[in-house]
């Protein structure tokens, strides 16, 4: 893909990613002259590794995931669209056929142009944000600010910020407020 940007316990993944370009290649020299073989084995493939990729979920995000499976899927309508092309050429399917496998070949392009696009998005801009910045009284409301941490994370996928987690310098933290905090939480105990 894109870059390999994978989960921390999906570390494997580019294993798998490696074992289906290679099958992929092979299925048409293991099985040159039987175009009907290599159609079933190579949609058989391309199947299992989608559901593969969609059960293990190995991107960091949930987007990048989806278009992946999605990449899979209609690579598999476009094999199928061809395949069927060579074979059948009545009137009726032959004006069909073309159109779905374009459709797919257009949808897997448009796809991987916004993959591209959200890439460089997520390389241009103010990295970390976090959505809730939660600042407390260091003695009287640490334990209270980290069950509120907790609690958001598990009710919401965003950042949140918690001097214990993030703060590396305090001299940053009046810029981190100003330029990279959706919303900030204050806790007020003291």
């Amino acid at each position: 893909f894109l870059f390999l940007k994978f989960k921390e316990e999906r570390y494997f993944y580019g294993i798998v990613l490696m074992a289906k370009s290679l099958l992929i290649c092979l299925v048409p020299v293991a099985f040159r002259d039987l175009g009907e073989v290599q159609v079933v084995i190579m949609t058989s493939m391309l199947c299992v590794f989608v559901q593969v990729q969609q059960e293990l979920r190995p991107w960091h995000s949930n987007v990048t995931n989806t278009v992946d499976g999605l990449i899979g899927i209609l690579m598999t309508v476009v094999l199928v669209s061809g395949a069927l092309e060579s074979d059948y050429k009545t009137m009726a399917q032959a004006s069909v056929l073309p159109i779905i496998g374009t459709v797919a070949l257009v949808l897997i392009a448009v796809l991987a142009v916004a993959a591209i696009v959200r890439a460089i998005y997520r390389h241009f801009r103010v990295w970390p944000y976090f959505h809730h910045f939660i600042t407390h009284h260091k003695a009287d409301a640490a334990a209270q600010a980290r069950l509120l941490k907790m609690l958001i994370d598990t009710a919401f996928t965003e950042n949140t910020f918690i001097d214990s987690d993030h703060l590396k310098d305090l001299d940053t933290l009046f810029d981190t407020v100003k330029t990279r905090v959706g919303q900030l939480i204050v806790l007020l105990t003291r």
